[in-house]
């Protein structure tokens, strides 16, 4: 069993970005990707209101919580196991990709 040694506030970018070690998702611990249009279309609501209400100065908060995304890091191969929030960690992915939302 892997003890977590430190827990680190990070960015999407700092998390899925270039320079980062892949993540990788272990078949035996993440079920597969399961969120409907529904949730995606919910998800990406909620990122709107905060931008929105951000932009218009009625919110002072600069960063949106997305919840916890727990990896182990494999130093040895240079790569990551993802063990929690596989779901919106690939819902993220998709919404930048795609730029613009669902």
């Amino acid at each position: 069993m892997a003890i977590i040694k430190h827990a680190a506030r990070q960015t999407l970018g700092q998390l899925i970005g270039a320079n980062n070690p892949v993540v990788t998702v272990p078949d035996d611990s993440q079920r597969q990707y399961s969120w409907t249009k529904k949730e995606v279309d919910t998800y990406w609501a909620d990122i709107q209101k905060f931008r929105n209400t951000r932009e218009t100065g009625k919110e002072s908060a600069s960063e949106y919580f997305i919840g916890p995304i727990v990896t182990i890091t494999d130093e040895h191969v240079k790569s990551r196991s993802l063990l929690d929030g596989q779901q919106r960690l690939t819902t993220s992915t998709i919404l930048i990709a795609t730029s613009d939302g669902p």
